[in-house]
C-alpha cells in the first residue's frame, strides 16, 4: 500500500539494514518555514517512531507537477540565510531532512558505480515525491540540505526540478567560519571542499544545470538575488526583515555562540596549500563561478608562492 504515512508523521531517517523509512510523530507543518534542522527538531519533538518499508512511502514515484528547489551549499556559507529569503518570498521550505543526508552520503561512497547509484536515486525521488504530496500547497518547494548532502545534486536532474541552486562563498571567510564552528573537523576543510565542487561537476557532467549562487552577491543586493533566483519580485520589506537577524539565531552555530571562538594559528596557510594542490581549477571555472572568487584564488595562490619564495631566501 502506498501513501501510508499520514500528515501527522515526517520522515527522519533511512534503515538501510531494514530497508525501511524511520518516521517520526513530527507533522511537517511544525517543520516548514520555521526549523531550520529538521533533524535536531524531529529528535527533540518527537513521542513516537515506527518504520514503513522502501517505496509505499509515497502514493507515486512521479514528482506531482510542483516547483522543487533544492539547495546543495559547502556548509557555512549562507544556506540557512537563502532558505529563509525563500520563505519571505513565499515559498515552502524545509531545512536539513536528515534523510537527504543519509543519500548524499551514500552518492558519495558511490560515486561511478551504476547499481547502488540506480537504487539511491529511486529512493530520492520516492521521498521527493513524499514531500511534494505531504507539504500542502502548490508554492514552490524548496529543499534547503546539508552541505554533507551534495552529492546528492545528480539525482535531481532525474526529477522534473526547475533548479538547482549551490552556494559557495569568499574562500579565506569560509575558511574561518568553518574552523570557528567545527574546529575538530578543521584538518580535513581543504579536502571536504574539494569533494563539494567535484559532486557538483559529476552533476554538470550529466547534463544538469546548477545555479551558482554566492554568499557574498546576497549580502550585497538580496532583492536582486532572489529576483534573479525566482524570476519575480519579491516583498522588498520581507527580504530586508530576514535580513536583519542573525538567520541562525538561538541555535549552537549562530553568530553570537562562535563571536569568541578561537582558531588555530596559521590554520588557513595550511587549508589553503592543500586546497590549491588538489582543486581542479579548471572544473571550478567550468561551474561559471562569480568572478569574485576566481580572483581570489588567484589572488591567494599568488600569496603561497611568494610565501615560498621567502621561506627558501631566509
Amino acid at each position: 500500500m502506498r501513501g501510508l504515512p499520514s500528515e501527522n508523521w515526517s520522515v527522519y531517517a533511512i534503515d538501510w539494514r531494514t530497508r525501511q523509512w524511520m518516521m517520526m510523530d513530527v507533522p511537517y507543518s511544525i517543520l516548514l518555514n520555521t526549523s531550520v534542522f529538521a533533524y535536531a527538531d524531529q529528535y527533540n519533538i518527537a513521542g513516537a517512531t515506527k518504520r514503513i518499508p522502501w517505496f509505499t512511502l509515497a502514493n507515486t514515484t512521479d514528482i506531482p507537477p510542483r516547483k522543487i528547489i533544492p539547495i546543495f551549499s559547502i556548509g557555512r556559507c549562507g544556506s540557512t540565510l537563502l532558505g529563509r529569503l525563500f520563505t519571505a518570498a513565499n515559498c515552502n521550505v524545509l531545512f536539513e531532512l536528515d534523510a537527504f543526508t543519509q543519500l548524499g552520503f551514500a552518492a558519495s561512497l558511490f560515486p561511478q558505480d551504476g547499481k547502488p547509484r540506480n537504487g539511491i536515486a529511486d529512493l530520492t525521488r520516492e521521498l521527493t515525491s513524499h514531500l511534494a504530496e505531504q507539504t500542502s500547497g502548490d508554492d514552490t518547494l524548496v529543499l534547503k540540505m546539508r552541505s554533507q548532502a551534495t552529492s546528492l545534486a545528480s539525482f535531481f536532474g532525474q526529477h522534473n526540478t526547475d533548479q538547482v541552486i549551490f552556494l559557495v562563498r569568499n574562500l579565506e571567510d569560509w575558511y574561518r567560519s568553518a574552523a570557528k564552528a567545527f574546529p575538530e573537523l578543521t584538518e580535513s576543510l581543504a579536502s571536504q571542499l574539494v569533494a563539494h565542487f567535484e559532486a557538483i561537476n559529476r552533476a554538470v557532467d550529466q547534463g544538469l544545470q546548477v545555479q551558482v549562487v554566492s554568499y557574498e552577491n546576497i549580502l550585497a543586493d538580496p532583492f536582486s538575488q532572489m529576483t534573479s533566483i525566482l524570476g519575480y519580485s519579491p516583498n522588498e520589506n520581507a527580504i530586508s526583515e530576514i535580513m536583519s537577524v542573525d538567520a541562525q539565531a538561538g541555535t549552537a552555530v549562530s553568530k553570537a555562540n562562535l563571536k569568541n571562538a578561537v582558531m588555530e594559528n596559521g590554520g588557513y596557510g595550511v587549508f589553503l596549500e592543500e586546497w590549491l594542490g588538489s582543486v581542479d581549477k579548471l572544473r571550478l571555472e567550468r561551474l561559471g563561478l562569480d568572478r569574485e572568487l576566481r580572483l581570489l584564488l588567484a589572488t591567494n595562490l599568488r600569496q603561497v608562492e611568494t610565501s615560498a619564495e621567502l621561506s627558501n631566501k631566509t
